[in-house]
């Protein structure tokens, strides 16, 4: 029955989640059909930085790692990000930045684009991770993983309005395919619901809220970009 109540949870989670972004104008096609090629831009470059800082997380979280189990989670999503045989995570973003003409070569060293919320977004889960103990830092990992799915899946939605093609939206299909929210994650939060349900509550809708504020902050952001007097 308590694990019935956490599938239950998660569900409704994931309504509640979806609801906030749908608020948020980023979300709405009838803002982004309407954006100039400069907000089109700026986005693809912002968007950057709310992804490509994710190894240096799970670096962080790996540290902290108490067995041999755990590492292997971790290393796993790193091999992901990596694409195995593949070409890596961020050399495809990079790929979709380029068809979009905007150059992201340097952007890892020169992080001309990483504006102050999005560095304190980072910052900030790097230090949760300082702060709580293990399964705080487990659970606030799982909800980065129950909402990849949701996200990408709206950020794909932003970019078919670009005009790209599905053959062009490889980046976005390949982490909604991906679905890391199973397994040892999986596993392991059952086994916190179980001991401590309200902890699992709490960090959710704590790391929900401050997902939705950053994509507010960065809808704020491209949306106020002025377009070119005429």
């Amino acid at each position: 029955m308590k694990l019935e109540e956490l599938e239950n949870f998660l569900n409704e989670w994931d309504k509640t989640y979806l609801n906030s972004l749908k608020n948020i104008p980023i979300f709405n096609s009838k803002t982004t059909q309407n954006w100039t090629e400069d907000q089109q831009r700026l986005f693809i470059k912002l968007l950057y930085h709310v992804r490509s800082h994710f190894g240096e997380f799970l670096w962080h979280l790996g540290n902290f790692a108490p067995n041999v189990q755990m590492k292997e989670m971790i290393l796993e999503n790193i091999r992901d990000e990596w694409g195995k045989d593949g070409p890596s995570h961020e050399q495809i973003y990079l790929n979709l930045a380029h068809q979009m003409g905007v150059d992201l070569t340097y952007e890892c060293v020169e992080q001309e684009n990483y504006l102050p919320f999005l560095r304190e977004y980072n910052q900030s889960q790097i230090r949760a991770l300082i702060e709580h103990d293990w399964q705080h830092k487990l659970v606030g990992f799982a909800v980065g993983e129950r909402l990849d799915k949701t996200d990408y899946e709206c950020l794909r939605d932003i970019f078919r309005n670009f005009g790209l093609t599905e053959t062009q939206l490889v980046f976005f299909n390949k982490h909604i395919a991906s679905d890391h929210f199973e397994g040892a994650i999986a596993m392991a939060l059952q086994e916190i619901w179980l001991s401590d349900s309200k902890l699992v509550i709490n960090v959710f809708k704590k790391v929900g809220a401050f997902q939705t504020l950053m994509w507010q902050n960065l809808s704020q952001t491209v949306c106020a970009l002025s377009k070119p007097q005429l």
